[in-house]
């Protein structure tokens, strides 16, 4: 079993992936916050068994698809919890410059359109763009083929541009 000091260096440097990414699937921030620390109660369970400590990002965030795709099978999600729409946005202090706000206000309309998007899409821009796999890693913690990643994003590309500029989003 891995120690709690290890444990608390994965959650820092993995906590906030495995939360946006739980967050892109289920929409909903309690439930990703759920999804979060069952993914760390097994990565706590199972880390002796990782050989490869290079793909241990990897490793956590296919833990955390994985979970998230358990969660929207189960008949709970589909019939009694509604989905809740919050932003991704994360809070920002003040700022110093009007480009800055501006750009603030850009990230977070395109997170907001990025929701939109629906769960196969919304999860393959996260991964891509976010936490900037290439398509072979996405495809294996996706558990899909490299070609389906790539026409997951070509699509999920095209549809962005659609909500983007119903916005009126600068493209």
């Amino acid at each position: 079993m891995a120690e709690q000091p290890e444990l608390d260096h994965l959650m820092d440097t993995y906590g906030s992936s495995v939360l946006k990414l739980a967050f892109s699937y289920l929409k909903d921030k309690a439930l990703a916050e759920d999804i979060f620390q069952e993914v760390f109660l097994r990565v706590y369970q199972s880390l002796h068994t990782i050989r490869d400590q290079r793909n241990l990002r990897k490793w956590i965030l296919t833990i955390t698809a994985n979970l998230c795709r358990d969660y929207l099978r189960s008949w709970s999600w589909r019939n009694l919890i509604p989905t809740d729409e919050e932003s991704l946005s994360e809070k920002v202090g003040s700022q110093d410059t009007e480009q800055e706000i501006i750009q603030i206000e850009q990230d977070r309309k395109l997170m907001e359109a990025v929701m939109e998007l629906p769960v196969l899409f919304r999860v393959t821009i996260i991964l891509y763009y976010y936490e900037e796999f290439d398509s072979t890693e996405i495809a294996s913690i996706e558990g899909i083929s490299p070609v389906t990643v790539r026409i997951r994003l070509y699509r999920a590309r095209k549809q962005l541009k659609k909500l983007l500029e119903k916005e009126g989003f600068p493209i």
